[in-house]
């Protein structure tokens, strides 16, 4: 039997031929949640949970996953119904909010933990002590989904203080996906600064105490949300429930525990609306700073 191919965000993707018996869950990703992931590995995963879940909760669905390049393309496919769960970074959920109803909602554990906090980082002995030592320096940027809220939170931090947002304070931002060339150009002196994940930077620390001891906080960010899993929220099928099961007890299953080697993660847990609010709020927040940072005259610009 033929599968044809249709294209999403730039990637062939394998679409079910007409008739098919057996039902579909389609899992889309946003490109946004991926840091060095293979996309292939990604769908392979995908296909051997669903195939674990037929086996073991006794339903006939295959679970497929399709990848996403931009948010329109998300948007277009929720609201055909194209995809039935979507993970995507805490942004690109805000902004899909107002027009396509997602929940529920899902959010991974990684180190024992479903926030990450970010920090910034500087030499002890690089002679940066506030916010204001930053200007006119070089600053590297995690470019990782964990991360995902880092710019958000530091913009927010420098406009508050009588700023503008990080690409226009600082000298020169650039930005790496390891975390290796991100702290450790600030441990040799070759960067000024570097914004970073708690847990990677633990990480680094772990591996060489040096790193943690020569390198200083100073500024970390509250405890954040930076990747979701979200349903579709008209999404219905017989074997839902099972779904939802079987994503809350990844974990207890080989073909999950691929999974989540994937995406480095441990377990899923749900999330609520109340543990999600501190993430949306700032990125609320952070968008109204923006417009009174764009407002300012010349002459108000420090």
């Amino acid at each position: 039997m033929f599968w044809g191919l249709t294209l999403l965000g730039g990637w062939a993707q394998e679409a079910k031929p007409q008739g098919s018996e057996i039902p579909v869950l389609r899992i889309g990703f946003s490109t946004s949640v991926f840091a060095d992931i293979n996309a292939t590995d990604v769908k392979a995963g995908m296909k051997a949970w669903g195939k674990a879940v037929t086996k073991e909760r006794n339903i006939e669905v295959e679970a497929e996953a399709l990848i996403f390049g931009s948010l329109p393309e998300i948007e277009a496919a929720l609201r055909h119904k194209l995809v039935d769960v979507i993970s995507v970074v805490t942004s690109e959920f805000r902004a899909l909010g107002p027009s396509v109803p997602l929940g529920p909602l899902f959010v991974a554990q990684i180190e024992g933990l479903t926030k990450e906090e970010c920090v910034l980082l500087v030499h002890r002995d690089g002679g940066i002590r506030s916010l204001e030592d930053l200007r006119g320096r070089r600053l590297v940027v995690y470019e990782n989904p964990r991360a995902s809220l880092a710019i958000p939170w530091l913009d927010s931090l420098l406009i508050e203080g009588g700023y503008r947002p990080t690409d226009e304070f600082v000298g020169r931002v650039s930005r790496a996906t390891k975390l290796t060339q991100v702290v450790l150009p600030v441990f040799f002196r070759q960067a000024d600064a570097c914004l970073v994940t708690r847990g990677g930077f633990e990480t680094m620390a772990a591996l060489n105490p040096q790193v943690g001891q020569t390198l200083t906080s100073l500024a970390m960010s509250p405890a954040l949300i930076p990747i979701l899993l979200c349903f579709r929220g008209d999404y219905e099928s017989s074997f839902k429930d099972e779904v939802i099961r079987g994503l809350r007890e990844l974990h207890l299953s080989a073909s999950g525990q691929q999974i989540l080697t994937i995406f480095r993660g441990e377990k899923v847990e749900d999330v609520t609306a109340a543990e999600l609010k501190s993430s949306l709020d700032l990125l609320a927040r952070w968008e109204e700073l923006k417009k009174t940072a764009n407002h300012r005259t010349g002459a108000e610009r420090k």
